[in-house]
């Protein structure tokens, strides 16, 4: 008699499991800050997925741009506060938020082609 009304029951629990709606998951876009000493503090680059208005995504919610970028990737730099950001990062058409960042190029290239170009020859003096 136990086996029957046990193995009832594990159905049943079975049952109601599977039928229990999927939890919603929440996807967040990847933040990547900048390196150390160099960020540039609440500033940041918002790449957008392709196709996706940055006009609709900042009227959306209610940023003001600093750029918009439309050639190189899909989206702008703005000043977000901590709770914009969080919101963008949660925004289905958000693929990257990146923290701005201070970069310096200093390189010396050691052997520079001419270019076709000449020399200059020393006078004759």
């Amino acid at each position: 008699m136990k086996k029957p009304l046990f193995t009832a029951v594990a159905a049943a629990t079975l049952i109601a499991v599977s039928a229990a709606p999927a939890p919603a998951v929440t996807i967040r876009a990847p933040l990547v800050l900048a390196a150390s000493g160099r960020g540039i503090a609440g500033q940041y680059i918002v790449t957008l997925k392709p196709g996706v208005s940055i006009g609709a995504t900042v009227s959306k919610h209610g940023i003001k741009t600093m750029f918009r970028y439309g050639r190189v990737l899909n989206g702008f730099a703005a000043k977000l506060t901590s709770r914009k950001l969080a919101k963008l990062r949660r925004a289905a058409g958000v693929a990257r938020i990146e923290r701005d960042a201070v970069v310096h190029a200093g390189a010396t290239q050691r052997n520079p082609p001419s270019w076709g170009g000449s020399s200059p020859t020393p006078s004759a003096a």
